[in-house]
């Protein structure tokens, strides 16, 4: 019996959000970006280190009377649960946040790590004055800590379970995952049954057995709407709106690490950078990066974008977390292009040495 149309259109939506969700891909991304953003928090909660002494060390605005955060949100907090006024208290949850940070990269109980990383995380986010880049990292570290738990950080171990789809001839999900490569460096796929049949040998390469897209897709939905929202709501700005938004921010001192007010006589390249921030932020990140030969020119524009920003205004954290995001989008042959543009770099190089 033939099915009506919308029944066909309803069917194939449902199979295409689930192959969005579940399809076999590499978990190399994965184990960069844990590398990535465990390295990243050294940084992280080493740079907040001197906030959180001035907020909760033994001499701290609370131990004075003062009260921190000012909206309370009802999450873990090690400032709380321990002390609020002790400065071993800030070595530990700052150290902590450090050592689970390395610990995170090394990659040993990768179940564990990300979860003991989002503790820490959610302890200096939630109680320390932060700005959109902290609500960002806290992100990550949850989306990683659900990664983990689902054993998708896993190093050197097998392809997950039964999270793969069925198999078109009515074979369980992943019913032969049992005999999916375990040698890390060999160019093989991965014998994960027909469930894996086709997938490019590269996944294999660093041991980058496959695993349902769903932990790489959070990420992934994430970054395009932290974009598509922030154009979204400049647009709600007047000088966004007409165009003029960077023509006023050139000219103030508060947030520009160098005088950028030289600017303000060219009021065209001013409105056009506007432009094009809107265009970029609302629709040529949201819809290219997931068309595949855009996405490299589109991830490539983004970090011009971001480095851009970070040379020239005072604007902390949020470019460095937005760029671990990236990283969900590059798969093991997307490394190789980026080798490949480089590889003329490279040859000038070798030519002067």
């Amino acid at each position: 019996m033939t099915l009506p149309a919308s029944a066909r259109r309803l069917s194939a939506a449902v199979q295409g959000i689930d192959g969005f969700l579940f399809q076999p891909r590499s978990r190399t991304p994965l184990r960069f970006m844990r590398i990535a953003f465990g390295l990243f928090l050294v940084g992280y909660f080493t740079g907040l280190h001197p906030l959180a002494m001035m907020l909760y060390g033994t001499d701290g605005l609370v131990s004075r009377g003062g009260e921190f955060p000012l909206s309370r949100i009802v999450r873990p907090q090690l400032f709380h649960l321990l002390s609020d006024h002790s400065d071993r208290v800030v070595w530990l949850v700052t150290g902590g946040g450090i050592a689970s940070g390395l610990w995170l990269a090394s990659g040993f109980f990768s179940r564990l790590a990300p979860c003991v990383v989002w503790l820490f995380v959610s302890s200096v986010v939630t109680v320390i004055p932060g700005n959109s880049g902290d609500l960002l990292v806290m992100s990550f570290a949850t989306y990683l800590a659900v990664a983990g738990l689902a054993g998708h950080l896993v190093v050197g171990g097998k392809t997950p379970r039964n999270h793969l789809p069925a198999t078109a001839d009515g074979g369980g999900p992943g019913a032969t995952l049992e005999t999916a490569t375990e040698t890390p460096g060999l160019p093989e796929v991965p014998a994960a049954g027909k469930a894996c049949r086709g997938l490019p040998a590269v996944l294999s390469i660093a041991g980058g057995q496959a695993v349902p897209a769903w932990s790489i897709r959070l990420f992934q939905v994430q970054l395009v709407l932290v974009y598509f929202f922030s154009g979204y709501h400049k647009l709600a700005n007047d000088a966004w709106y007409r165009g003029t938004a960077l023509h006023y921010i050139a000219g103030q001192t508060f947030w520009s690490r160098y005088d950028l007010s030289h600017l303000d006589d060219w009021p065209v390249i001013t409105s056009a950078l506007t432009t094009a921030v809107l265009l970029f932020e609302l629709v040529a990140f949201p819809v290219l990066v997931w068309v595949r030969p855009w996405r490299i020119p589109i991830l490539l524009a983004g970090v011009v974008f971001h480095v851009a920003i970070y040379v020239t205004m005072r604007v902390f954290t949020f470019h460095q977390i937005m760029m671990l995001y990236y990283l969900a989008f590059l798969l093991p042959e997307d490394w190789q292009a980026i080798a490949g543009l480089c590889e003329p770099l490279r040859k000038l190089l070798a030519r002067h040495r």
